[in-house]
């Protein structure tokens, strides 16, 4: 396992180890449950924005299965 340092001011590392404590939660790990919740959302976004284009310029619809086979597919390549 790798170690990451990151820089805070004062401000920064008293609000951060505040908001592990109420989570009772080690600060690197509330970090990484962060970062990965940011990664899913962007996921999110990038997904939404490809089905609005395709609605925008095809109004027929698919199931979800053939969405899952054809989109899903190219967002985690």
């Amino acid at each position: 396992m790798s170690t990451l340092t990151v820089r805070l001011n004062k401000d920064e590392k008293e609000i951060f180890k505040e908001y592990a404590d109420f989570y009772n939660k080690p600060l690197s790990t509330l970090m990484k449950d962060v970062f990965l919740k940011h990664i899913e959302n962007e996921i999110d976004k990038k997904l939404l924005k490809q089905a609005i284009d395709i609605k925008n310029h095809d109004n027929s619809t698919i199931s979800f299965e053939t969405f899952e086979k054809e989109f899903l597919d190219e967002i985690q390549d």
